[in-house]
């Protein structure tokens, strides 16, 4: 009786603890890792497909050029905030704004990441609107990108 009377408080301590919610760096590593995917070819010259912060992981086809490859994306912001980008290598990233001008990075790192399968991570401010997304030059040919808009951590 007494052994069963422990247990029932320990079981109802585990139960009541909130596990806590997963942070976006967790949600990229998930989606590098398991997708959902979705293949997606970059452009020369030009502005390029569209790409989402829908928890998909894209995997972007870039062009061979020089001795390298590069190639750009376009990316909708649906609501200005602080976009994080997250690369599976440490690839050149250049935001540019519907204008043309560069978008500065308020962070980007390339070491102390979550996992593995992280290369890089990427902050970058934008506002609602369209953005140009310019990777490399690099010699991968394929970069795979999760965006995630921070503070958004619904799945």
């Amino acid at each position: 009786m007494r052994r069963s009377l422990f247990v029932l408080p320990s079981l109802l301590l585990f139960t009541a603890c909130p596990q806590p919610e997963p942070t976006i760096d967790d949600e990229a590593c998930e989606h590098l890792v398991e997708g959902p995917s979705s293949p997606v070819l970059a452009v020369a010259s030009g502005d390029g497909p569209l790409i989402g912060d829908d928890h998909t992981r894209y995997d972007i086809t870039l062009v061979a050029a020089g001795n390298g490859h590069e190639g750009a994306v376009r990316f909708a912001a649906a609501e200005a905030g602080d976009y994080v980008f997250f690369l599976d290598a440490d690839v050149p990233l250049e935001v540019r704004d519907a204008s043309g001008g560069v978008i500065d990075a308020e962070e980007s790192r390339t070491s102390g990441l979550l996992c593995p399968e992280l290369g890089a991570r990427i902050v970058v401010p934008l506002g609602v609107g369209t953005a140009q997304l310019r990777f490399g030059p690099t010699a991968a040919s394929v970069v795979r990108v999760v965006v995630e808009l921070d503070g958004d951590h619904a799945e």
